[in-house]
């Protein structure tokens, strides 16, 4: 199935957060109900381009750009999962933000299922896509040699492009319909944007507070969990192993899809987010 036509964001917004000038898209109606995305490793806002339009028809949606990542400040600092989830923390801070749903994407997800530990009193429910450290065996360094060709052009500044495709096809989407040209020079943007964030967070991800699992018990907020059956990063066996360990959680497996369902299926993960929105009070 060829890959959609992308949907305009407009020009991003910039608000200071943790002392970042962060940047930020923030579609809807100003008094409907936040909803917040958090992009994943090396990505941005745009991970988001197929969801935050057709949710801004009901829903005020929002994405950041992460500390390090796309228009955001890039200081030098930690990119521990516990240092975005600061940042994220603090931005919905910075807006006044309430009651919110955060939906967070790989890495993303990582730092949505934190911030519902340390700041549950800011948020209503939590959607979790195909999060990295929920499933019950840490992530190792062979588990993650797709990465390593990417991640080592990345932090030259040089991204290449076959490699970039290559990393497309073995690690992001099940579909290689979905590895477009477009897609090859989104993410060749976004790894130049991220040099220093990728090269720190590649070493973090094996600190402990990137590994959720045995805090998932924790939370108490209403939780989605998608999944692609395909997924080539984060097994879908993490996803039933985060579904047993937080309580009431509902998982969604789309199958025949890769690591980013919401870019891979989008209208499915779209009508999975809003019966989920509208269901959970």
């Amino acid at each position: 199935m060829p890959a959609p036509p992308s949907q305009p964001l407009g020009a991003p917004r910039v608000v200071h957060a943790l002392g970042l000038a962060t940047a930020y898209v923030d579609l809807g109606p100003s008094e409907a109900p936040p909803v917040v995305f958090i992009h994943g490793y090396g990505a941005s806002h745009l991970s988001w381009r197929e969801n935050l339009v057709p949710l801004s028809r009901r829903y005020r949606a929002i994405a950041l750009d992460l500390a390090g990542h796309g228009g955001t400040a890039k200081p030098l600092a930690s990119y521990t999962v516990t240092y975005y989830a600061r940042h994220v923390a603090a931005f919905l801070e910075a807006l006044d933000l309430e009651q919110v749903t955060l939906v967070g994407v790989s890495l993303g997800g990582a730092i949505a299922g934190t911030v519902a530990l340390r700041w549950p009193e800011r948020l209503a429910r939590l959607v979790l896509v195909d999060a990295a450290g929920v499933g019950r065996k840490k992530q190792s360094w062979a588990s993650r040699r797709r990465f390593v060709p990417a991640l080592f052009w990345q932090v030259l500044g040089r991204p290449r492009r076959p490699v970039i495709r290559r990393f497309l096809e073995e690690a992001i989407f099940a579909s290689p319909a979905r590895v477009t040209e477009e897609a090859i020079d989104e993410t060749i943007s976004a790894h130049r944007q991220s040099r220093l964030a990728a090269l720190f967070t590649g070493v973090t991800l094996m600190f402990p507070d990137a590994h959720l699992y045995p805090r998932l018990p924790q939370i108490q907020l209403p939780t989605l969990i998608v999944w692609g059956s395909e997924d080539r990063t984060f097994p879908v066996s993490d996803g039933y192993d985060a579904a047993r360990q937080i309580p009431g959680a509902r998982l969604e497996v789309l199958e025949g899809v890769g690591h980013v369902p919401m870019q891979e299926a989008p209208e499915a993960f779209n009508a999975l987010l809003e019966a989920f929105l509208q269901e959970s009070v």
